[in-house]
């Protein structure tokens, strides 16, 4: 029999627990197996080519393989939320989950994996690989022992998860925990000794203190639903240690800042991790990139030969590194400073601000527990070395310049691993090395700084390409550049003077208010390409009657490239094109293909590309209104509002003109549009600086926000955040499908994402 815990929490949604004590619960169905209770149904059919489901004959764990299909309805309410409650063997097995609607979270370590969202039918095909399983190179297999279900009326609110603070991280002994839920009213409870809290865990009441490394543990429940769990790890500084202590804990990648979530591996080369004053970087070194690295449910970080740890420290200094793990001492790492015995790093006599560990071997760290001490206000300062290393080309001669910032400093230096050098003047360098120098005045030495030169063979670069390409912009269009030649840098100038090595770096599209001349080279290891030159002519842009001319996307978007032939530029889904008020927002939403800007190896034309289901947003700010949208090109569409004639739209309702800040076309065949022109106009009598009337409303796949000059905050209903945006001026930001709550300024609304 059947055995069914069920919570009625309101007349219009419930909490059911489903759990069997045999496969004799089951029913066999054509190719699979199913189970029912009061309206709800589990089902599941095999995959092409694996093993029909089945119930495990001796742990009742219900499994389901590679391909398999997992649907679960309900006959009278919408499902809000499903969690599969996973069995040893569904930690060890757990696959990526497509789903036909909705969001899931894989949530291994706290023993389920759950989806959200709002669907009376919702249907999950089993991934062929256990890419979030302890064993994830394996073979994929859903495998749970029980399922929670909430079933749903539109006002239905799931529970928060609970909030820990701090979350986590180095305290002293004694310090206080303190736990809340965002759902008014709901009881928390927690747990201190990694175990999965429950009802009949210990409930808190007020902030409690730690005085041991632990694990805590929380739920939230509230009217009988029950929250995901909250977990925060804490470890304990020593009694009588350095109070200046940290300790970054890879086996508890959450408790990292920026927190990691590891299922199987993630590649963390060249990521800062932070610590209060302390950082910690890995990079790959020959071979295999440096990872976090999940094995059986432990979690370590690797790096490999030749790779490099680099740890340091802001206003304090270096005194002690400790790691803890397996291989992770003085026969697997070597230190460029102070002293390294066995598991330990000292500093030596000189300030230690900073420390590189480079590999021998593989090495596998589980926690590095550091000490730094106050720096001495009055202590040398740190020469400079001008310039700080670098990669140049092999026969250049770069001359190397040292400076005190301490007045009267005496500076000594060395090249490698040679003597230290009284600084006398200029020096040359023409073959890779590494200049390390420090600081003295009246005994007080200063920390080392240190400058690593590289000489390389010169390479052939690929010129940079400046987008738009073309000389005639609206005044404030920005300008974008990018490079085919991997891991290349783009330096320009903008005055019409040659770029050099030392101009400045491309980091993200360029405002040009005036008529200029952009030269741009691409550097790489001292080589440096031909200079790209493009001269742009700065026009007023008429912002009552707009043309978005897709064969030049760059003037409104500078982030999408002209293609080359017979070849696409494909537009993200968080990419839009924007001319004074008005933004044009394709997005693929159902189609299959993404919107895209095209040209054709036949007749050499460029278009925008969108595809039956796909949807294009036009919309300007609050305060003004669209008054005619014309297209030119192929274009089949639906419009939410106004009225489309042909390759016209229009304001009108039934006849009268509307204020539309917004209308969304829906594509309903293959679209190939060559522009869009847009007029709009103020509304009579609504200023321009009406911009705090926010639209919100949402659509499917995401939730639309019109003009803001507040930041838009999105959270799903156990409050996680899912976007956050600067100020806009209308736009729509894709979400996962549920119930969503977004904020902005003193608005908070409620909103269905399908």
């Amino acid at each position: 029999m059947v055995a069914v815990i069920a919570a009625i929490c309101s007349l219009s949604a419930a909490q059911t627990t489903i759990m069997w004590n045999s496969a004799m619960d089951w029913t066999e169905i054509n190719s699979g197996i199913s189970i029912t209770h009061n309206g709800i149904t589990i089902s599941g059919i095999r995959g092409a080519g694996t093993n029909v489901p089945t119930i495990n004959f001796n742990t009742f764990d219900a499994r389901f393989y590679a391909k398999a299909e997992v649907t679960v309805s309900c006959a009278t309410e919408k499902l809000k939320m499903i969690k599969f409650n996973l069995s040893a063997k569904g930690k060890d097995r757990l696959p990526e989950l497509a789903v036909t609607s909705g969001a899931v979270e894989y949530r291994r370590d706290n023993g389920y994996t759950v989806w959200t969202g709002s669907s009376e039918t919702v249907t999950f095909t089993v991934g062929d690989i256990a890419v979030h399983g302890i064993s994830s190179t394996s073979a994929g297999q859903l495998c749970f022992s029980s399922v929670d279900v909430i079933t749903e009326n539109d006002d239905t609110e799931l529970t928060a998860t609970p909030e820990i603070s701090p979350n986590g991280g180095t305290i002293e002994s004694g310090s206080k925990v303190t736990l809340s839920c965002k759902t008014e009213g709901a009881k928390i409870y927690y747990t201190l000794d990694d175990s999965e809290p429950a009802e009949t865990s210990t409930e808190y009441t007020a902030p409690f203190a730690l005085t041991e490394d632990c694990s805590v543990k929380a739920i939230a429940i509230s009217n009988g639903i029950k929250s995901l769990t909250a977990t925060a790890r804490f470890f304990i500084s020593q009694p009588g240690g350095d109070p200046n202590e940290c300790t970054f804990d890879f086996s508890n990648p959450q408790t990292l800042d920026p927190a990691q979530t590891v299922t199987g591996e993630v590649n963390v080369n060249g990521i800062v991790f932070k610590n209060g004053d302390v950082k910690m970087m890995a990079n790959i070194g020959s071979g295999q990139n440096c990872r976090l690295w999940n094995s059986n449910g432990k979690i370590d970080l690797r790096i490999y030969t030749n790779a490099t740890l680099t740890i340091s420290s802001g206003n304090s200094n270096l005194q002690t590194i400790v790691f803890d793990g397996r291989d992770c001492g003085d026969t697997r790492m070597t230190a460029n400073c102070g002293t390294f015995t066995g598991h330990t790093w000292t500093a030596d006599d000189h300030v230690v601000k900073e420390v590189v560990f480079t590999a021998l071997k593989g090495v596998k760290i589980s926690t590095a527990k550091i000490t730094t001490t106050a720096a001495d206000p009055n202590a040398t300062a740190t020469p400079v070395i001008t310039p700080d290393g670098g990669t140049y080309v092999s026969g250049e001669t770069v001359p190397v310049t040292i400076t005190s910032p301490t007045e009267g400093a005496e500076i000594r230096y060395k090249i490698d691993e040679g003597n230290y050098l009284l600084y006398q003047g200029s020096f040359d360098v023409n073959n890779s090395c590494t200049v390390t120098a420090y600081a003295v005045k009246d005994g007080s030495e200063s920390a080392s700084s240190k400058a690593v030169f590289v000489f390389k063979p010169a390479e052939t670069l690929e010129n940079p390409k400046i987008n738009p390409a073309h000389g005639q912009i609206f005044k404030g269009c920005k300008i974008a550049m990018r490079c085919k030649t991997s891991n290349a840098e783009i330096r320009y100038t903008t005055d019409g003077t040659e770029p050099t090595r030392d101009s400045r770096k491309y980091t993200e599209p360029i405002t040009i208010n005036e008529n200029c001349t952009v030269m741009a080279i691409a550097v790489k290891n001292g080589s440096v390409s031909e200079i790209e030159e493009t001269s742009f002519t700065v026009t007023d842009l008429n912002p009552d009657n707009v043309l978005f001319d897709f064969s030049k996307p760059g003037i409104s978007n500078p982030n999408i490239f002209v293609p080359a032939p017979d070849a696409a530029e494909v537009i993200a889904e968080d990419e839009a094109f924007t001319l004074g008020r008005i933004t044009v927002d394709p997005s693929s939403n159902s189609a299959t293909t993404p919107c895209r800007i095209w040209r054709s190896e036949y007749n050499n034309t460029i278009d925008l590309r969108l595809y039956s289901g796909a949807t294009l947003l036009v919309s300007c700010p609050e305060g003004y209104t669209l008054k005619r949208i014309t297209f030119d090109g192929v274009f089949s569409a639906e419009a939410s509002t106004g009225t489309v004639f042909e390759d016209i739209w229009t304001n009108t309702v039934d006849g009268a003109e509307q204020n539309i800040s917004s209308v969304l076309f829906s594509a309903t065949a293959t679209a190939k549009l060559k522009s869009v022109a847009v007029e709009s106009s103020a509304v009579s009598g609504v200023a321009d600086a009406a911009k705090d009337a926010v639209v919100i409303y949402g659509i499917e796949g995401g939730v639309y926000v019109g003009v803001s000059d507040s930041n838009v905050e999105i959270y799903n209903v156990y409050g996680r955040q899912v976007a956050n945006i600067p100020a806009c001026d209308g736009r729509i930001i894709a979400t996962p499908a549920g119930v969503m709550i977004v904020k902005t300024g003193e608005k908070v609304i409620k909103v269905i994402v399908k």
